[in-house]
């Protein structure tokens, strides 16, 4: 259930440390952008804007953590989530580091997190 993903990501609410799969942050990031959509709109048709911040101050915190942590599996630092702030490079920066294969076997920031398998296929 790909939901669990957003749910831990609450749960490691600011957990800076350890590793993040990549189908961890991607599943987090798709959810979070369905639920900034639902809200935003909420916000804008009733135009209760603070609806919007709140989400947006609520989902601040493990949405750094993750992309973070993330960082952490491919063996980079965590720091490099500050260039969120450089306008357009950045943000496409990270995607690219995001998408990078996780580094193999333990390294400075812990041991490998266990992906979860996917459901078996049935025999043909």
């Amino acid at each position: 259930m790909p939901f669990k993903y957003f749910v831990g990501c609450f749960r490691k609410y600011a957990t800076f440390s350890g590793r993040a799969t990549r189908s961890e942050l991607w599943w987090y990031l798709l959810f979070w952008f369905a639920l900034s959509l639902v809200v935003g709109n909420y916000a804008r048709i009733t135009g209760h804007f603070i609806a919007y911040d709140v989400f947006l101050l609520a989902t601040l915190l493990p949405t750094a953590s993750v992309g973070a942590r993330r960082l952490h599996d491919t063996g980079r630092t965590g720091h490099l989530m500050w260039c969120v702030f450089i306008p357009f490079a950045g943000i496409i920066m990270l995607i690219a580091l995001w998408a990078m294969p996780s580094a193999a076997g333990p390294n400075a920031y812990g041991a490998p997190v266990e992906a979860v398998p996917s459901p078996a296929m049935p025999p043909a």
